[in-house]
């Protein structure tokens, strides 16, 4: 375990190393991160119908505006986040188990601090 220095408090960072990790784990992952690409771009979308942008969404040439028009960006946001993830996922469990196959994967992450930090058994034995 090495510390290092941010801001005004320290961080802890340890190295753990894995063959396999938990399929849903790294769904959740997988998810955060196209949840946090995908869902604001269509929402953003949406806003734009809100507002009047008739070029935004069109459903066999009627234009979709208005509050109609953001629960379909809010919805497709969603829809495309679960949609990437779901790609996403499945090519990073082939990859994974492809690769720890032949050898452990080392990961390097930052533990909880606080009053708030529940010690598990993985965290006894991640150093």
């Amino acid at each position: 375990m090495t510390f290092g220095e941010n801001k005004d408090h320290m961080t802890s960072v340890a190295k753990i190393s894995l063959r396999k990790i938990k399929a849903f784990s790294l769904f959740k992952l997988m998810f955060i991160a196209s949840g946090a690409v995908c869902i604001p771009f269509w929402t953003c979308y949406g806003f734009f119908s809100l507002l009047g942008n008739t070029k935004t969404f069109v459903f066999e040439e009627t234009p979709i505006v208005g509050t109609s028009g953001l629960a379909i960006g809010i919805l497709l946001g969603i829809g495309s986040a679960i949609l990437v993830a779901i790609l996403a996922w499945l090519g990073a469990c082939v990859g994974i188990v492809v690769f720890g196959f032949f050898r452990p994967i080392s990961l390097e992450y930052v533990r909880e601090e606080g009053p708030n930090k529940t010690t598990t058994a993985n965290d006894l034995h991640a150093d």
